[in-house]
C-alpha cells in the first residue's frame, strides 16, 4: 500500500486484537521473530498463527515509505500410525535380531562339535560315553540363512531413515518428516479456512484504522507463485 508505512503498528494492534476476538477455535496466536537460513541473513518478526498442523505467518511492516503486508502459510503433514508401527518393528527386530543369531550360532557350532566328537569315538571304537542327542545344526543354519539378510538389511535401513531425519531436522526443525503423509481434507480445510480469516482480518484491520483495503496492491513476481493478500 502506497505511502502508508507510518501506519503499520496501527495495523499491527489491530489485527492482533481482531484476530483474539475471532475466538478461531484451537487457534493459537503469538509474535515471532524468524531468521532466514544461510549465512548473512536477516530476521524479520511475524504473527505465527497455528491451527492444528496448519502454521501461518503474517508480516505487517514497511518497505521505505509503503506498507507491507505478507502471507505464508505451512501445512505440516500428519504422522501415519501404520509407519510408525513399522518403525516400531524394525528397531525391535534390530534389537532382537542379533542375539537371536549368536543363540543360533551357538547352537549349530555345539551341534557340530557334538557330531565330530561323536564320529571320533566312532572311529576309535568307543563311541558308549557319547549320548547321541538330535541334530538342530541344519534348522539352525537354516534359520540363520534367513535371519541374517533380513537383520543386515533392517540395520541399514535404520541407519539411512536416522541419517534422513537428522537432515530433515537440521534443514526443516522436522525429525518425523518420514513418519508423515499427505494432507489429508480436514488438514487441507484448515488450511484454506485460516488463510480466509487472516485476510479478512487484515481487510478489516485496514479499514478500522481508516485505510481502504482496496487499495492494496498484490506483489508478483514473474515465474512463480505467490499467495498475498
Amino acid at each position: 500500500m502506497d505511502n502508508q508505512a507510518l501506519r503499520h503498528t496501527d495495523l499491527l494492534k489491530q489485527v492482533n486484537k481482531r484476530l483474539r476476538e475471532r475466538q478461531i477455535p484451537g487457534i493459537d496466536v503469538r509474535w515471532e521473530t524468524l531468521t532466514a537460513r544461510g549465512i548473512i541473513v536477516e530476521s524479520r518478526p511475524y504473527f505465527i498463527i497455528k491451527r492444528g498442523l496448519v502454521s501461518l505467518g503474517l508480516n505487517i511492516g514497511s518497505f521505505g515509505k509503503d506498507l507491507f503486508i505478507s502471507m505464508a502459510t505451512y501445512l505440516k503433514p500428519p504422522i501415519s500410525n501404520f509407519r510408525v508401527l513399522i518403525l516400531i518393528g524394525c528397531i525391535l527386530f534390530a534389537l532382537i535380531g542379533g542375539p537371536m543369531m549368536q543363540w543360533m550360532m551357538n547352537i549349530a557350532v555345539s551341534s557340530i562339535q557334538s557330531q565330530v566328537m561323536q564320529s571320533m569315538g566312532g572311529l576309535f571304537g568307543n563311541s558308549s560315553g557319547y549320548n547321541s542327542s538330535p541334530d538342530f545344526s541344519g534348522l539352525a543354519l537354516f534359520v540363520l540363512c534367513i535371519i541374517g539378510p533380513l537383520w543386515t538389511l533392517d540395520w541399514i535401513g535404520l541407519q539411512l531413515a536416522s541419517i534422513f531425519s537428522i537432515y530433515k531436522f537440521l534443514t526443516e526443525k522436522d525429525l518425523f518428516a518420514l513418519l508423515r503423509v499427505q494432507p489429508n481434507e480436514f488438514n487441507e480445510d484448515d488450511m484454506m479456512a485460516l488463510e480466509k480469516a487472516v485476510e479478512q482480518t487484515v481487510r478489516a484491520g485496514l479499514d478500522d484504522i481508516g485505510l481502504n483495503p482496496a487499495d492494496l496492491k498484490p506483489a508478483s513476481v514473474q515465474g512463480s507463485e505467490q499467495r498475498l493478500i
